[in-house]
């Protein structure tokens, strides 16, 4: 649907205008403050009501205001009327092409005509980026932005955390307090050296167990020969029996010649042992900080790997979506243009980017409207023309012009004659 004829009296600084248009651009020229902008509110208001409107919508010169709107398919009429304590009351009518009015929610049918963009190819500007992103992911249909981001975002968070775990246990690595040199091979069996202690402690009890027996025996020998100088009568026997005992002693191996190991060397070994120990599990410590980081490192590159898989569909999904403007895509919750935020673009880009989105969503109200179009040089209208011819929009804008030779020239708040 077009707006087939436009009235307006005393609304804002309009007196009486009625204007039906030709063609898919409709201009609204004239001097400063003489009512362009008026007419694009008109527009506006007619639509949606007082919501749209000036604070004081009658015309300080009227009673009352009225708008009018046909729009083929129906007609809309909306009366303003100033009450007593100065409030204005809005009355609205609609009817079909039949001319039977709708009574129940109007607003609502009203509503139905519209796409998110609304008129205005500024508005989608005006929002905040997080609106503008939610307001175009509707044009990628097949892409879960909110599920895509919330996966991403866990990924992202789990992915700084790994980091700062993996920092954490490199660092840990590197403040275990090593000794100087490598790492010594494994320490001596402590329990063997115990054992080897307590058989070198036998070895010498008996050792001095059998010194002892020895002395005693020679000792005993002493006795034997002074008793066969005492007893001459024993002394043949004793003297053979001393001389037997005297042989098999003799025959045994010396006492030095017996083998026991260093008790004292083998302590030093223990405490080696413990000492070594000691150096091997700050080695152990070292190593399994160090295995929790490569670990951690590996976790962390999955975790980017997921995110840049996030990225990829969502690029993947923006390319296939064919957005209707060259240049725009999507962030990270804002849109780009030309890589940059939508924010930074020109009124110019601004405009036409707002034109082609609003038309690419494709309500069923095909109208558009622009105020102060000074900011588009004739190429920039040449191209919304095409672009309104294409996809069946009107497109009212406002612009200055003394000459007053160009469009629907408004003057004093009416249509110059």
């Amino acid at each position: 649907m077009n707006i087939i004829e436009l009235r307006a009296s005393g609304f804002a600084r309009l007196t009486a205008v009625e204007i039906r248009p030709d063609g898919h651009m409709v201009p609204i020229t004239g001097k400063n403050r003489q009512g362009k902008t008026s007419i694009l509110k008109a527009i506006w208001s007619l639509i949606l009501g007082a919501s749209a409107a000036p604070a004081v919508a009658i015309n300080k010169d009227a009673e009352q205001c009225t708008l009018f709107g046909d729009f083929g398919e129906f007609k809309i009429t909306r009366t303003v009327k100033r009450r007593e304590d100065g409030t204005e009351h809005w009355d609205l009518k609609v009817v079909d092409a039949s001319g039977a009015r709708i009574t129940k929610t109007p607003q609502a049918v009203i509503n139905g005509w519209l796409g998110a963009l609304t008129f205005d190819p500024l508005e989608f500007a005006r929002l905040d980026a997080k609106k503008q992103f939610d307001r175009l992911k509707v044009l990628v249909p097949d892409f879960d932005f909110d599920a895509t981001a919330k996966a991403r975002k866990e990924a992202f968070d789990a992915r700084t955390d790994v980091n700062r775990q993996q920092a954490q246990a490199e660092a840990a690595a590197n403040a275990v307090p090593l000794p100087p040199g490598a790492k010594p091979a494994p320490p001596a069996d402590v329990t063997d050296l115990l054992a080897r202690i307590d058989a070198a402690d036998a070895a010498k009890r008996n050792r001095i167990a059998e010194e002892n027996h020895r002395i005693n025996e020679r000792n005993q020998v002493d006795l034997w020969r002074d008793e066969a100088e005492t007893l001459r009568a024993k002394a043949s026997q004793l003297e053979k029996r001393a001389n037997e005992r005297e042989a098999e002693l003799d025959a045994m191996a010396p006492l030095d010649d017996l083998a026991i190991e260093n008790i004292e060397a083998l302590r030093a070994q223990i405490t080696g042992a413990d000492q070594t120990r000691q150096t091997i599990a700050l080695f152990e410590q070292r190593d399994i900080h160090r295995e929790a980081a490569i670990e951690l490192k590996a976790k962390s590159a999955k975790l980017t790997a997921q995110i840049e898989a996030f990225d990829t569909a969502k690029a993947e999904a923006i390319a296939k979506a064919k957005l209707p403007v060259e240049g725009l895509s999507f962030g990270d919750d804002e849109i780009l243009f030309n890589n940059v935020p939508f924010a930074q673009a020109s009124t110019m880009e601004m405009i036409m980017t707002g034109a082609a989105l609003a038309m690419a969503m494709t309500p069923k109200l095909k109208v558009m409207t622009i105020d102060e179009a000074s900011e588009l040089d004739s190429a920039a209208l040449k191209t919304l023309a095409d672009m309104a011819e294409q996809h069946g929009f009107s497109i009212w804008y406002t612009k200055v012009d003394e000459a007053g030779e160009v469009g629907f020239v408004i003057e004093d708040g009416a249509l110059a004659q």
